[in-house]
């Protein structure tokens, strides 16, 4: 079965195990494309460095969506 990302929805960000680093929880909406499933979210946990510009975070982030939706869609 194969899934479509429909939403996103990013939390608000929460302290790291280490100093210098913070976490966001990023929970994505799929939706079988066969639509014999409902839709469903699932959640991805994600860390920041501090050093991090917006744009490395923002590119980070979308690496974790696409690496989570090639492994459920087996890509």
């Amino acid at each position: 079965m194969r899934y479509n990302l429909i939403n996103t929805e990013v939390s608000r960000e929460y302290s790291g195990v280490n100093e210098g680093e913070y976490k966001v929880t990023i929970t994505l909406f799929l939706k079988p494309i066969d639509n014999i499933a409902p839709v469903f979210s699932k959640d991805i946990e994600v860390t920041h460095h501090n050093s991090q510009t917006g744009y490395e975070v923002d590119t980070q982030r979308d690496f974790e969506i696409n690496k989570y939706m090639s492994l459920i869609n087996a890509i």
